[in-house]
Order: C-alpha cells, then structure tokens, then sequence
C-alpha cells in the first residue's frame, strides 16, 4: 500500500484530518492515534437513581472516609451488615505513585503507605473495585460529596525563561553550537507563558492514577510518547534517566558548576541556596559568561531542564537534581530519552495531584496545554 492510500485509510468519515502539531510533521509509520476504550469504563456517566443501599449522609460520609485513614476497615451500614466497604493500607516502596511529594503542593503529606484502596462498591462511585482501586483519595470523591476544591495552582517559569532566551542570543558561537547539540535548545522558545488554569484543573479531575489515562464519558484517553515528540520535539530513544545520587553529590557538582565554595553555595549572607535548591538568578549571574564554554553550556541546560521538563513547586528555585545528567558535559545529553522522562514525570505529577487534598499542578503543563488543544480544538483560543 502506498503512503497516499495508506493516509487516505486514516482520514475520518467525512474526509476531514484530525489537526495536528504545526511543530514537526507526523511521524512516518506511526499510525492513526486511537481513543482507547474499556469495557467496564470507571469514568461512565452515573444514573441517577434511588440506591438501595442505606449509607449516610456525604458529610459524614467524608467524616468516615477521614476516619478510615486511622483504621482498616469499617462497615458501611448498621442495616446492612453484609454491604461492606475495605479500605486497605498498602505499603508503596520509595517513589510510590501516592507516596506524599511537595512538589504539587499538598496540604497534608500521607505516612508511606497511606493509600486509599477500595474493596467494594461506592457510593455514588464505581461499583467495580478493580479499575479505579484509590478512588477513596480522588478529588471526583470530594467533587460527589459536593467539596470543590477550586482550580490548582500552576507553575509556570516565564520570568526565568525570558532571561534564558536572553542569555542564549548573548553567548558565544561556541557555547551555542554545544546548546544546539544536545537538542534542547529550542525548549525556552516554545513554552507557553501563560497557562489556561481552569482548563488544566477540569482535566486533572478527570486523570486516573489507576489506569494512568482520562477517564472522559466517551472512553479513556492519555498522552503518548508520540504526542511527545510531535509537541516538545526532544529524543525519544535512548538511555534512560535513572540516576539516584545522594545530596552529597549534587551538592558538590552544584559547587563546581557554580564556581563558588561549599561554604558560600549555604551561606545566608550569599543567598545562593534555599529550602533545597538553587536560586534561578543565582545559576545565571555566576554562570552566564565568564566561564568556560562547557561549564556555561552545562548551567544553560540544567537551568533548561529544571524550568521546562521537569518544573516544580520550588518557584524561583532549581532542585539540584536535574544536573545529574549532564554532570560529565553536555555532548552526551542528546543520547538520552528525554521524551520517557518528561511524560514519566507528568504522569506522576498528575496523579498526585488528581488527590483531594492536593492544590497545585507541576510537570510540563506546556505538553499537558497543547494536548489538550490538539484533541479538544474546541478549548483553543481563538
């Protein structure tokens, strides 16, 4: 079958193309991206009808639901002693998809093994346990019983992104042409600088960390690798980010790339680090020119990645740990996965944030807008 007849397969009734990203053209043998759809759907529009069952009231529903944090089971009605709903703890190692993180600012931080799980059906929830199992800890809970959290706060690195852009068109030919090898570059250029919030957090209500997907009325839907590499435009294979160095290292190559003492970097008179990261002007005053082509090449990408792929809560700082792949220069950056690495970190960033007790959004909210644009034309501003 030839290209021409190969596309024309893909093209919906009606002949009209779904859109596509205007940064890069589609990947050749990739194939139609899919609506992926479940028999048991958790995210199917619930019948309103009188429920047999004799449960209480959401007040003190909730009120139980918070009670159960301190127990492992109870039972759901005193009419109906064989109705029961479980609430196991499960034991999550380090890094757990619920383990509490402060980088989506949440307002209570859970022990290890403080886990929402289900066994049972719910009210005025999923009746089959097996496919969303910590729908307990989900803000669509707290949506039922009539709690609205409001929209999240969304970080964003405009301010820094801008003195970055500017940073770069002042570097030297040399210090640019290793920017321009690890292909990153273009990075700082497309970020949005303002972020559709209250669009972000309706589709963070609808994110399951259970299935990692949206659960919408039609199906399921997520984002892909190759929504990746057509948005962001970074390398899908290679090696893969895996590097746990303890605080001491990334303190020490923090001090080298900085070119300052251990003693000044935690200095309270320098300023130079802060609850756990590195001030932004900090990196950009003490290496943007000066320095040697490869150290300032290193700092550029470090402050690229903390501020673009791998954004937090930190606002006007950057967590150490994103110069650890790139510690050894700035030549082998191109040969890692960037793409698995960024949509593994939103991945985990939304299912931290789809938790009830959870108020902000961090990841590459730029990858999670224009998704959203690409799917849903209908949200694109005009």
């Amino acid at each position: 079958m030839s290209d021409s007849e190969r596309d024309e397969n893909r093209q919906p009734p009606g002949g009209k193309r779904r859109g596509k990203s205007c940064l890069a053209p589609e990947l050749g043998g990739s194939g139609a991206r899919r609506v992926t759809t479940r028999k048991v759907s958790a995210s199917a529009r619930r019948k309103k009808q009188p429920t047999q069952l004799t449960h209480t009231s959401p007040d003190n529903r909730r009120k139980s639901v918070d009670d159960l944090r301190e127990s492992d089971d109870f039972e759901s009605s005193e009419d109906e002693p064989s109705e029961k709903i479980y609430i196991s703890k499960r034991k999550k190692g380090a890094g757990g998809r619920f383990v509490g993180d402060s980088s989506s600012g949440s307002n209570r931080r859970p022990e290890e093994g403080d886990v929402w799980t289900v066994t049972g059906p719910v009210p005025d929830g999923p009746e089959d346990d097996t496919v969303i199992p910590s729908f307990l800890g989900h803000v669509a809970s707290r949506l039922w019983d009539g709690a609205d959290r409001g929209v999240l706060k969304c970080q964003t690195r405009h301010g820094a992104l801008r003195k970055q852009r500017q940073w770069y068109e002042t570097a030297s030919e040399e210090v640019k042409v290793l920017i321009d090898g690890t292909e990153l570059s273009h990075l700082p250029f497309i970020m949005f600088d303002h972020l559709d919030i209250p669009l972000l957090s309706a589709f963070v209500e609808r994110w399951q960390p259970d299935t990692n997907s949206f659960h919408m009325p039609f199906g399921e839907m997520t984002i892909t690798l190759h929504d990746v590499w057509h948005i962001l435009r970074i390398p899908v294979g290679g090696a893969m980010v895996s590097g746990q160095p303890n605080k001491a290292q990334l303190m020490a190559y923090c001090v080298q790339i900085l070119g300052i003492s251990p003693e000044d970097l935690v200095s309270k008179m320098t300023k130079h680090f802060a609850q756990g990261g590195v001030l932004i002007e900090s990196i950009i005053s003490l290496c943007r020119h000066g320095r040697i082509a490869e150290v300032e090449a290193i700092a550029w990408i470090w402050l690229t990645l903390g501020c673009t792929l791998f954004t937090e809560k930190s606002g006007h700082r950057i967590r150490p740990a994103t110069i650890w792949e790139v510690r050894d220069g700035v030549t082998d950056t191109s040969t890692v996965s960037w793409s698995s690495a960024t949509l593994a970190y939103l991945y985990r960033q939304l299912g931290i944030s789809s938790r009830g007790d959870c108020s902000g959004l961090t990841g590459c909210l730029t990858l999670l807008q224009t998704w959203i644009y690409e799917y849903f034309p209908c949200f694109r501003p005009q």
